[in-house]
């Protein structure tokens, strides 16, 4: 994953909760990155094809 340079400007620039602005960025995107795998999980699933056809 590439991390555009205004990004790492803004959390060098603001270093909420005394973490180093790394540490920060880093559990931002972890966060970032386990939500779109629940969101992927939780994500309705295409009907699958019938094991049979009724008539």
């Amino acid at each position: 994953m590439q991390i555009d340079a205004d990004v790492v400007s803004w959390f060098q620039q603001n270093q909420p909760d005394g973490m180093t602005w790394q540490q920060d960025m880093n559990s931002v995107l972890r966060f970032y990155m386990d939500s779109l795998q629940a969101m992927e999980r939780d994500a309705p699933q295409p009907d699958a094809a019938p094991d049979y056809i009724p008539f």
